[in-house]
């Protein structure tokens, strides 16, 4: 049972990071112009696919959600970085990390890559018997 639940809240956040990056291309109107903005819808979408890579291959996934995770924060910091740098508001680097770390998308990321272990250790338990 505690096997379903993780694996479902982590399957939302899959879908719903997926969702949010899908969103924002569409919210942008197409019109992505630079690696970050492409980077910033592009790696949120893939979190489905590696979930459902995970179901398959949980131990290889796991690894996986950990640098989509790291990728969105560096991703998210050096766009908000670029922005508050142009209205010349930064406070320091580390800062604008710890700003893009408590934004929901970011920390979703964060939460599927610490419960993905958590799956993993629940369906090997399972098998196991």
């Amino acid at each position: 049972m505690a096997l379903v639940m993780v694996r479902t809240v982590v399957g939302m956040g899959c879908f719903s990071l997926t969702g949010y990056g899908a969103y924002m291309i569409l919210a942008s109107g197409l019109e992505l112009n630079g690696f970050l903005p492409v980077a910033f819808c592009v790696v949120p979408m893939a979190s489905l696919p590696l979930f459902l890579y995970g179901r398959r291959h949980p131990r290889r996934a796991t690894p996986l959600h950990w640098v989509l995770a790291a990728a969105y924060l560096a991703v998210y910091a050096l766009l908000d970085w670029r922005t508050c740098s142009e209205r010349q508001i930064c406070g320091s680097a580390l800062a604008t990390v710890l700003d893009a770390l408590t934004t929901l998308p970011v920390g979703a990321a964060f939460l599927v890559a610490l419960l993905h272990p958590i799956v993993d250790w629940l369906g090997r338990a399972a098998r196991k018997g």
